[in-house]
C-alpha cells in the first residue's frame, strides 16, 4: 500500500565530512567534497528545503529560487572529553528572513529548532510565509512501516530523468 510520495532531484553539491557521533569524533577534521547526488526534496517553495542520508550523518540543504545549493551546517566536537554542539544551521535559515520581518533573538523560533526534519519543514514553512511565497509542494507523512525500492535507469551514462518520485510506504 503506497501511503506517500518522496520526490527527489539531482543536485550537485557539497558536503561536510565531519562526524556527528561521538564514536568518530576523537581524530575528525572538517572537510568537504563535492559530489552529484538525489537530494530529497522536503519542501519547495521560494527558499526550498531538501535531505541527504549517507554513511556518516543525515544533511540538509536549502536552495534559494535560482541559487544554488547550500548545506545547513550542523558540527559537532569533542574537546576535553565532552561534546560540543554547534547549530550554525540557525543563522543561515535567520539570513534567509527580510531584516524588517525578523523577530527578536530571544523570541525567534529559530532558537528553538533542531536539526532534524520535523523541526526543519515547519521552520522552513515560516519563513516562506514570511517572504510571502506559497509552498508548491511538502512531503507527506507517512505513518506505516514498510518498504521503498527504487529503480534508476540509465542510458548511455546519462540519467533518463533528473527528478524521481518514489512511492514510499515506510515510516520518516
Amino acid at each position: 500500500m503506497v501511503l506517500g510520495k518522496d520526490k527527489y532531484v539531482k543536485a550537485a553539491i557539497t558536503k561536510d565530512m565531519r562526524p556527528v557521533e561521538r564514536s568518530q569524533l576523537r581524530d575528525a577534521t572538517d572537510t568537504t567534497v563535492s559530489d552529484t547526488v538525489f537530494l530529497r526534496i522536503l519542501l519547495e517553495g521560494k527558499v526550498s528545503l531538501y535531505q541527504l542520508t549517507d554513511n556518516k550523518k543525515v544533511h540538509f540543504y536549502i536552495r534559494e529560487e535560482g541559487k544554488d545549493y547550500q548545506e545547513l551546517l550542523y558540527k559537532v566536537y569533542l574537546e576535553n572529553n565532552l561534546l560540543s554542539k554547534v547549530g550554525i544551521y540557525r543563522e543561515q535559515l535567520n539570513k534567509l528572513i527580510p531584516i524588517s520581518k525578523r523577530p527578536d533573538q530571544e523570541s525567534s523560533f529559530l532558537s528553538r529548532i533542531r536539526y532534524a526534519e520535523k523541526d526543519l519543514i515547519p521552520a522552513m514553512e515560516k519563513i516562506n510565509e514570511l517572504l510571502e511565497t506559497r509552498i508548491a509542494y511538502k512531503v507527506e507523512k507517512s505513518r506505516e512501516p514498510g518498504l521503498c525500492i527504487l529503480k534508476l535507469a540509465f542510458q548511455e551514462r546519462s540519467l533518463l530523468f533528473r527528478t524521481l518520485i518514489i512511492p514510499r510506504v515506510f515510516n520518516r
